[in-house]
C-alpha cells in the first residue's frame, strides 16, 4: 500500500504526496483553521527527481517517511524532522541515498516492532529486501540489501502476523 489517498499522522489529521510533472514530490497536509476549521496547506516541494511513485509510511516516532526511485534506479529517502502540527513550519531533512538498482518503485512496510522494510523488484527481476535495523539504543539504520530470489512482476509486501511478511 503506498497511501495514494493520504496518510493520518499520529493526530488523525491527513498527509498527502504525489509526483508532480516535475518529476519531483509534493506534499500537502491538512490543518486546523479556527475560523474554517480544518483547511489543507499549500503544495510544497519536496525537491528530488523521481522515476516512480512515493511510498510512505509512519515512522516509531510518528513522523512521516517518503522513499522513491531516482533516474539512476537507486532508492532515496526523506523524513520529516519534526511534528508539524506542533510547529507552524513543515521542515524535512535531504534525500538519502540507499543504493539498489530497481526497475519500479518499492514497497514500504513496517513489521510488528514498526521497523520498516523496502521490496523492490530489481534489474535481474528477483525481489530485494531492505529493513530497518536497531543499533546504538536507535531505529532507523537501514541493513544491507538482500536478495530473496524469485521473480516478480511488482513485489506488495502484506503484513501477516506477529514479525512476518508475505511478499506477493
Amino acid at each position: 500500500m503506498d497511501n495514494k489517498y493520504g496518510l493520518p499522522n499520529r493526530k488523525a489529521v491527513l498527509e498527502q504526496r504525489m509526483r508532480g510533472a516535475d518529476k519531483a514530490f509534493w506534499h500537502t497536509r491538512q490543518t486546523v483553521n479556527e475560523e474554517k476549521g480544518i483547511v489543507w496547506s499549500a503544495w510544497k516541494s519536496l525537491g528530488g527527481i523521481f522515476s516512480s511513485h512515493a511510498a510512505v509510511r509512519m515512522n516509531t516516532d510518528s513522523l512521516l517517511t517518503v522513499y522513491g526511485r531516482g533516474p539512476e534506479k537507486g532508492v532515496w529517502y526523506k523524513q520529516q524532522a519534526h511534528h508539524p502540527v506542533d510547529s507552524p513550519s513543515d521542515s524535512w531533512s535531504k534525500w538519502v541515498p540507499l543504493g539498489g538498482r530497481f526497475t519500479s518503485g518499492v514497497t514500504a512496510a513496517p513489521d510488528a516492532r514498526g521497523y520498516i522494510n523496502l521490496f523492490g523488484r530489481g534489474l535481474d527481476r528477483s525481489i530485494w529486501k531492505r529493513g530497518q535495523m536497531y543499533s546504538n539504543k536507535t531505529v532507523g539504520f537501514f541493513g544491507p540489501w538482500a536478495n530473496m530470489g524469485g521473480a516478480s512482476v511488482v513485489p506488495c509486501a502484506r503484513p501477516h502476523s506477529e514479525d512476518r511478511k508475505s511478499v506477493v
